[in-house]
């Protein structure tokens, strides 16, 4: 039996969640989107703010030139270390639903088969955009140890 989410072309009703009208879903639907895009711009200005507080302090001792190089080491591992996750954990996804295919056991109609997929997908995705960004920001933690590795210098000893 297989599920697929693409054909929508027949015109079937889709299945409608029980005991929620598609008005009350698409207001839930939009405020919450709302509440996260503010959620978000509330993160991003906390961050500037910390930035630009650092920024006024290390150009007022006048090593500005350090402080942007720890700055773009810190974005660079933020963005690598985003895009690695999102790559291991979609990989990952992708692995679990091939091999788990096969005919289905649960005693559902082919409706709330469809609605349990696309439940299930929508959560991967979520998963993908929430933990991707958690990842990027441990390796960004780890500015220290990187620029410590990087700009390692031979002092004539050897293990």
């Amino acid at each position: 039996m297989s599920y697929d989410l693409t054909n929508d072309a027949d015109g079937s009703p889709s299945a409608n969640f029980p005991g929620i009208s598609a008005n009350h879903l698409r207001f839930v639907t939009r405020w919450g989107l709302i509440a996260l895009a503010a959620l978000f711009l509330f993160l991003i200005l906390w961050w500037a703010m910390g930035v630009y507080t650092d920024w006024l302090w290390f150009s007022h001792l006048e090593f500005q030139a350090l402080f942007t190089k720890v700055l773009l080491y810190r974005v660079l591992l933020f963005i690598d270390g985003t895009a690695i996750g999102a790559v291991v954990l979609a990989l990952n996804f992708y692995l679990a639903t091939r091999f788990a295919r096969g005919q289905s056991v649960l005693p559902l109609s082919p409706d709330s088969m469809r609605l349990l997929v696309a439940t299930i997908a929508a959560g991967v995705i979520a998963t993908l955009l929430i933990a991707s960004p958690v990842l990027g920001s441990m390796v960004s933690g780890r500015w220290q140890t990187f620029l410590l590795f990087m700009n390692r210098i031979p002092f004539g000893i050897s293990d």
